[in-house]
Order: C-alpha cells, then sequence, then structure tokens
C-alpha cells in the first residue's frame, strides 16, 4: 500500500521528516512522490500524481523518474523500500 500525500514545499526538512507528514512536493518545475513499499507496485502513485497535476492544471512533460532511494542494498523488508517518482510539468 502507497503512502501519499501532497506538499507544496518540504521546507528543508530531510525526507525521514517529510514522510511523517508529506509525501509529495511540488519542485523546480516537477511534482514529486515518495512512495513506501514495492518499487515494482507504483501504478497508484502515477495515477495519484497525474490527477493532481490535472486539478491544479498543469500540464505534464514526455518524461518521468523513478528511483529508488531505499532498495534491498539497505534493508531486508520491501515494505521498508522508498522509491522517489517525478514527473515533469509546467
Amino acid at each position: 500500500m502507497a503512502v501519499w500525500r501532497l506538499q507544496v514545499n518540504t521546507g528543508g526538512a530531510n525526507v525521514a521528516d517529510c514522510l511523517q507528514n508529506h509525501v509529495a512536493a511540488l519542485w523546480a518545475g516537477k511534482v514529486l512522490a515518495y512512495l513506501m513499499g514495492n518499487y515494482y507496485d507504483s501504478k497508484a502513485t502515477y495515477e495519484k500524481l497525474f490527477d493532481w497535476t490535472d486539478e491544479h492544471k498543469f500540464k505534464t512533460g514526455k518524461y518521468s523518474h523513478k528511483e529508488a532511494v531505499i532498495d534491498e542494498l539497505a534493508t531486508a523488508s520491501p515494505s521498508e523500500y522508498l522509491t522517489k517518482i517525478s514527473i515533469q510539468v509546467f
């Protein structure tokens, strides 16, 4: 199950602090979301990001980026994996 909420600015907080209250940010022309759990279970997170961009009348770019932040090298538990997903917006 993905953890997802919207945040406009992280205020310089680190990722661990943001995950307690906020898991997404609008930053530098990108919408960011952090997925806690399996790296391959990202469909719902992408859908929520696209819903948010539609709701706020942003246009999306051609590319998205998915990056493992905490993966099997850092933890043995897939429920603790952390993936950063970004979509370019205009």
